[in-house]
């Protein structure tokens, strides 16, 4: 079987923070082993234990490799003991449903153990050589059911099972819930074309460098005869390819769910019937080119549950699509909806919606089509890298963000309503948004960045290269471009630096730096550098300003607005404006002006000791105790200082933005 790296492929730019492969690393041998071990626990083996030996037309009783029998004959022959080993030939195993007696046990069954901790092993070690296969058809069955604990199978292919439940592959009894290792382990093998109807193609297990390939859930909120209100708290259709699982250095690729989580789900089904919770965690594991409605890579149900149902650690999303089926909306989370993603790759996703859509008696549905990398996820120390998004989103939606890349992503309907290319409508901690496009706030929109750099967005219909109506807080937004003006629109802004950022519209009443459309709300700004930013008459309009240094500043009268006011009764220390009014940067000056910084270092706008910023802001609540993107805190000498990072006196750099 070709290992992970081998299907993967991967050299992207997080390639060397990953170490440029998907190997067991991260989980090494013997806590995989030890992961068997607690599983296994109940049947270790004993002299006692017996071999069983079978091969594709075995006529034998089993009993020696000389002597093969029939693999469903030997199974239920009354003499298979806990701890006994099943080997079997390579070959093609075409299962009889004949033969089982359980031909009608939730659709039917092939292989039902009869005892806990029996081994299944395909002889070869190679997968691709021991195949027991279905019928794959409406009148097929379950390949595996396990009533009791303590499976093991490994070094074999199971293909073509079908159930109008769930887990056609491999299912485990429901006593197994909330604790699935216990009741199987599948270790080196490959699941494919299997079919089940409402929860998991497969349901439960341990599993251990695997492939799981090519199959689905077939169950969608269209399923004739399905008109359930409730159907937002319920999971069927959902985990394409594995249900309720953990999995350590696997391969899920191409499996389809009709609703949620195309490759791994877990979820929690509520309402009127209330059921245990169905935790599923993937470890080092790819996860790539899965479809379903919500979490076409991964997800938790029901969409308004918890995302903790579904975790993912040091895995790859790449290539999966959340595509609009449900009527009720969907098209959310290319890569993952509703999970908690550490450490993670985050890459070529895609959450998509019908150009023509309009949702009945609400005109457009803009929830339809975002989050092409993420939605509703709470993401970690993860890169977010070239996922797309018919709206909004198109890296990240409405989730938590911390220490992530945002890199590259693209929001690109043809809606006039597509925001925010790196993140829409979240709360991004020790961030970097780089090269992300939307019509409107080529980082973000909506929702609030504390510590984040961002550079080289694009704004490329309208105002907000960088955001558009979030909320920041010691940000660098350095080298983005908008279609019209402003790299920040509207939003409140606290100790935000905003330098050589670029507008494509030349107008005597647009600014490049920060500022607010016409006759809507303004933006606001307290202790922020705005300086350097070209293409403009203007590097500030249509804000309330608070101790702050700007370049030169529109000021427009009002009967309702004023847009620049200078200092407040509390503090007289005020503004700075002027373009001879050098805040002095360590590593940069303002003769610069650069439309597009490319290796930057943030800490080349720490201030010098004898800048005009230095100890000039405003004291905000809560922010004798912050620290400044490089670590260094924002009260530092007799006050805090204006911009976005304290004066360093002369440090080294210490982050850089490739």
């Amino acid at each position: 079987m070709a290992s992970v790296t081998q299907v993967w492929g991967h050299s992207g730019s997080g390639a060397n923070r990953r170490q440029n492969t998907m190997n067991s690393n991260r989980h090494p041998l013997s806590t995989r082993l030890a992961s068997l071990a607690v599983t296994t626990a109940s049947f270790t083996l004993t002299a006692t234990a017996s071999d069983w030996y079978v091969a594709p037309g075995g006529t034998g009783n089993g009993t020696s490799p000389s002597d093969r029998g029939d693999v469903m004959n030997v199974l239920y022959n009354g003499q298979v003991a806990s701890g006994d080993t099943i080997h079997l030939a390579v070959g093609t195993y075409n299962l009889d449903k004949s033969k089982s007696p359980y031909p009608s046990y939730g659709s039917g069954v092939y292989l039902v153990p009869q005892v806990s901790g029996v081994t299944f092993v395909g002889e070869s070690g190679n997968p691709e050589d021991v195949r027991l296969v279905g019928t794959s058809a409406t009148d097929g069955m379950r390949i595996f059911y396990f009533l009791s604990g303590g499976h093991v199978v490994r070094d074999l292919t199971v293909s073509g099972g079908y159930t109008d439940y769930q887990g056609a592959g491999f299912c485990m009894d429901g006593g197994f819930i909330g604790n699935p290792e216990a009741a199987y382990c599948v270790s080196n093998c490959v699941v494919e074309n299997c079919s089940a109807l409402y929860t998991g193609a497969n349901f439960g297990g341990l599993w251990l460098d695997c492939v799981i390939r090519n199959n689905e859930v077939r169950h969608t909120m269209g399923t004739p005869g399905y008109d359930d209100p409730e159907w937002y708290l319920k999971v069927e259709g959902s985990g394409g390819g594995v249900f309720h699982a953990v999995l350590h250095d696997c391969v899920v690729t191409n499996n389809y769910a009709g609703f949620c989580g195309g490759g791994i789900a877990g979820g929690r089904q509520n309402g009127t019937l209330d059921l245990p919770v169905c935790v599923t965690k993937a470890y080092n594991c790819l996860i790539g080119w899965n479809r379903s409605t919500y979490g076409g890579g991964a997800g938790a149900a029901p969409i308004y549950g918890t995302r903790d149902y579904c975790q993912l650690f040091d895995c790859t999303l790449v290539g999966n699509t959340a595509a609009y089926t449900d009527p009720e909306g969907g098209g959310l989370g290319g890569g993952a909806y509703q999970c908690v993603v550490s450490n993670c790759d985050v890459r070529g996703n895609a959450s998509t919606r019908p150009t023509a859509f309009v949702f009945e008696n609400y005109g457009h549905d803009y929830s339809v089509g975002a989050g092409g990398g993420v939605m509703d996820c709470e993401v970690v120390d993860s890169v977010i890298e070239g996922n797309t998004s018919y709206n909004g989103g198109a890296g990240a939606a409405c989730s938590s963000l911390t220490g992530c890349e945002i890199l590259n992503n693209a929001a690109s309907g043809e809606d006039f309503r597509v925001f925010g290319g790196g993140a829409f409508g979240s709360l991004a901690t020790n961030c970097v948004f780089a090269g992300n496009s939307a019509k409107y706030g080529g980082a973000a929109f909506s929702g609030y960045l504390e510590n984040c750099v961002m550079t080289n967005n694009y704004a490329y219909a309208a105002e907000g290269g960088a955001t558009y109506n979030a909320n920041t807080r010691n940000c660098i937004a350095v080298g983005n471009r908008a279609a019209m003006y402003y790299a920040i629109c509207k939003g409140s802004h606290y100790g935000t630096l905003v330098y050589g950022n670029s507008n494509e519209l030349i107008n005597p009443l647009a600014a490049s730096g920060i500022g607010a459309d016409a006759g809507e709300a303004e933006a606001v700004a307290v202790n922020c550098t705005v300086w350097g930013n070209d293409n403009s008459s203007a590097q500030v309009s249509r804000t309330y300003m608070t101790n702050c240094i700007a370049g030169s500043v529109e000021y427009i009268p009002s009967a309702v607005n004023s847009f620049w006011r200078i200092g407040t009764v509390e503090n007289q220390t005020g503004c700075i404006s002027g373009e001879d009014k050098d805040p002095k940067f360590e590593g940069v000056t303002v003769a610069d002006h650069p439309t597009v910084i490319v290796g930057f270092s943030p800490s080349a706008f720490a201030i010098k000791p004898g800048s005009p910023c230095r100890d000039s802001g405003l004291l905000l609540d809560g922010q004798q105790n912050e620290t400044d993107i490089l670590g260094n805190k924002r009260v530092k000498y007799s006050g805090v200082d204006m911009g976005a990072l304290e004066c360093a006196g002369g440090l080294a750099f210490t982050m850089v933005i490739r």
